[in-house]
């Protein structure tokens, strides 16, 4: 099948929301940054690549975008896990301005929001190494005291409400160890959060006041991701280190079936019955339905592409018609026909900044947000 590249229309426009990265040296600028954009609208990459984004671009402070959740307000929360400022960063999706961002000291992929209280959750990486505060300086981040006395703890939390955010106590989970841990995904829904341990495999379930009632158990090879059913009977888990996803019972975390799916499986999206999984290491989203894989959509360029165009994060259309999916190394995202069961199919792509790495929608569907993890120029 004839392949093309999809640029903004019927109604879709592409947003880049990314990162510049902090001033180092003029040494390490040259070899890691991007060139200027040039009066084409073209960027050169230090591969020698040139690029050509679709869209309008949005800066953050810091940069390679996580994760984005949509509120119901139309607000789009972003954060921000890479070389500088490690943030959350608040957008109006209407205006496309940034309106907040809430420097949060140090955190990684996951992020989930709790609508009804408001509460947010971000995973905060791995354990802090000797130094940190010290390494912060020299990038020239202002870190509030209150917020670097929480680096070290694995999952912390902010309060949004009207726009804003704020500071709230962070998550105690017991079981953690202080000095190797590495959080990877949260997840919360209906008061419950999930959290998952990447270093030891493993997976906290925590409820009730406080989310003091907790519960652990093991999973795949290092975890990444967790998603719950729309049902609410599933909770699937993405085990990036065994190429395979643990479907759970979300009450006990009883391990009911485990699915093989393609190398390094991350972000997952459900539709329905359907479960669609990014797998960065095999150019490929994996369908999962009915307890196997019913369907594997290439998203590389060329179906027959080697390894390296690293599916990293995807998001499913309000009419549950299209998937789109980030494509980190080919600075894409593909647009994918998912309308009929067991018979998708790729409609084309759309060119991004230097390596996307997170996708979301506006509530009318008409805007697609791509966060780009090492921006677009300096």
């Amino acid at each position: 099948m004839q392949r093309r590249y999809l640029y903004a229309a019927a109604g879709l426009a592409v947003i880049a929301a990314a990162g510049l990265i902090a001033d180092r040296t003029t040494q390490l600028r040259k070899y890691v940054l991007p060139d200027h954009i040039t009066t084409d609208g073209k960027m050169l990459l230090p591969n020698g690549w040139r690029v050509t984004p679709a869209g309008r671009h949005i800066k953050l402070p810091g940069d390679l975008p996580m994760k984005m959740i949509v509120t119901s307000d139309g607000k789009l929360l972003v954060n921000t896990a890479g070389w500088h400022d490690h943030d959350v960063n608040v957008i109006d999706m209407k205006t496309e301005k940034l309106e907040q961002s809430f420097d949060i000291g140090k955190n990684w992929d996951g992020m989930s929001l709790d609508p009804e209280s408001g509460t947010v959750y971000v995973s905060s990486g791995g354990t802090p190494k000797k130094g940190y505060e010290g390494d912060a300086a020299k990038l020239k981040r202002k870190i509030a005291p209150e917020i670097m006395a929480l680096v070290g703890k694995p999952v912390l939390r902010l309060h949004y409400e009207k726009g804003r955010l704020s500071l709230q106590p962070p998550v105690p989970i017991n079981g953690v160890p202080e000095d190797n841990y590495y959080i990877s995904g949260v997840t919360v829904k209906a008061d419950v959060l999930y959290v998952l341990e990447i270093n030891a495999s493993k997976i906290f379930r925590l409820s009730g006041d406080n989310l003091s009632t907790q519960i652990s158990a093991a999973t795949g090879l290092r975890p990444y991701s967790a998603e719950l059913s729309p049902d609410g009977k599933t909770l699937a888990v993405s085990n990036w280190g065994g190429e395979s996803v643990s479907f759970l019972d979300p009450v006990t975390l009883k391990e009911r079936s485990r699915i093989n799916t393609g190398s390094h499986p991350n972000e997952m999206a459900w539709d329905g019955d359907r479960l669609f999984v990014a797998n960065s290491g095999s150019n490929s989203v994996s369908v999962i339905d009915d307890g196997k894989v019913v369907e594997t959509i290439k998203t590389s360029l060329d179906p027959k592409a080697l390894v390296g165009s690293t599916p990293d994060a995807l998001v499913i259309s309000h009419d549950h018609k299209r998937l789109y999916v980030a494509n980190a190394d080919n600075n894409d995202v593909a647009v994918i026909d998912i309308s009929k069961k067991d018979d998708s199919k790729t409609l084309g792509f759309i060119p991004t900044g230097w390596y996307p790495t997170a996708v979301a929608l506006s509530p009318d569907g008409r805007k697609l947000f791509v966060g780009t993890g090492k921006g677009l120029t300096f």
